[in-house]
C-alpha cells in the first residue's frame, strides 16, 4: 500500500479521516496506519484520547447504520470486484479459454469502466434537450417530439430598498368635510 497523505494528527479534519477508515473496517488497522504513516506510539496515544474515542463512535454509528447500507454493499462489491481484476485477467490472456468467455469478460470490464454508458452530462452539453410526450388514451397511440426550443430570460434587478405603492389608489383624494381645520390650526 502506498502512502495517500501524511496525516498530521495535530489537524481535527485528519482524525476524523483515520477514525472514518478505520470504522469503517475495509482494511485491517495496521495497514491503515501503515498508509498514513502512523507510528504505534501515536496510536496507542490516540485510542487514549477521549475526543478521538467520540470520534470513532460517532463514524462506526453512522458506517453501521440502517442508512448506510448501500453505501458498505457498493465499497465491498467494488472490493470484491477490484481483488478479482487480476484473476479476470489471467483469464482474459488464457491461451486456453474461448473467444466467447473472452469477449463476455471484456463486456463485463467494460461496465465496470462504465465504457458502455454516455456521460450523464451529455445533453447538457450538446446544448440541447429533447421533449417526447406520448398520450395513450386507449385508441391509436399518438406520438409528439420536437427539439425544446431555447427560452432566454433576462431577470430585471429590482432595487430591493424600493417600495412600489399607489398611494393615489390607497388613499383616494376625498376628504372629509371639516377635516381641512385640522391642518389650518397646524
Amino acid at each position: 500500500m502506498s502512502i495517500p497523505q501524511q496525516l498530521d494528527l495535530g489537524r481535527d479534519v485528519h482524525v476524523i479521516k483515520l477514525a472514518r477508515e478505520i470504522a469503517i473496517d475495509h482494511y485491517p488497522v495496521t495497514d491503515v496506519l501503515a498508509r498514513y504513516g502512523i507510528a504505534s506510539e501515536d496510536w496507542e496515544a490516540l485510542q487514549e484520547w477521549p475526543r478521538f474515542q467520540e470520534l470513532l463512535n460517532y463514524e462506526r454509528q453512522q458506517w453501521h447504520g440502517a442508512l448506510n447500507t448501500n453505501a458498505r454493499v457498493r465499497l465491498k462489491s467494488a472490493t470484491l470486484i477490484e481483488e478479482w481484476m487480476e484473476q479476470a485477467d489471467g483469464h482474459l490472456h488464457d491461451k486456453a479459454g474461448s473467444l466467447g468467455q473472452k469477449i463476455e469478460l471484456i463486456k463485463l470490464l467494460g461496465k465496470f469502466a462504465m465504457l458502455d454508458a454516455p456521460p450523464a452530462d451529455a445533453a447538457i452539453a450538446s446544448g440541447g434537450g429533447r421533449v417526447t410526450i406520448n398520450i395513450n388514451m386507449g385508441g391509436p397511440q399518438v406520438d409528439y417530439e420536437d427539439e425544446g426550443p431555447v427560452i432566454d430570460m433576462v431577470a430585471e434587478e429590482q432595487d430591493p430598498d424600493l417600495v412600489e405603492f399607489d398611494w393615489e389608489e390607497e388613499f383616494p383624494i376625498d376628504p372629509v368635510p371639516g377635516s381641512e381645520a385640522i391642518f389650518e390650526d397646524a
